[in-house]
């Protein structure tokens, strides 16, 4: 398991972070692969904010994850229409949301 606990002051650093976690991933052989494509990753940042913005950044986080949750919803009811491009979080997400993805 890879963690990493630090200050991160640029956007460089985060990307190189996230190459460095993504090498730390290991899937395992199945029954049916030698080369499983199966692997988890969690991916947790506390992002620290001036108080005054606090309102606005609730608003937006509210936002992304009822976004999310139409995405989900739209999967689960097999839509023909996953309303991805509503926000940031599901643009980021979009790989997610199609080909072999299942959803329980």
């Amino acid at each position: 398991m890879f963690q990493y606990q630090g200050l991160l002051l640029d956007q460089q650093s985060f990307v190189e972070l996230l190459r460095i976690g993504e090498a730390h991933r290991i899937a395992a052989n199945t029954k049916l692969n030698t080369e499983s494509s199966r692997s988890h990753a969690i991916l947790m940042v506390h992002v620290r904010r001036s108080e005054g913005h606090m309102l606005e950044e609730a608003k937006s986080i509210n936002l992304s994850l009822s976004a999310l949750g139409k995405c989900i919803n739209a999967l689960a009811e097999n839509s023909a229409h996953v309303p991805i491009r509503d926000s940031k979080l599901t643009r980021l997400l979009r790989d997610s949301f199609g080909g072999e993805t299942s959803f329980i």
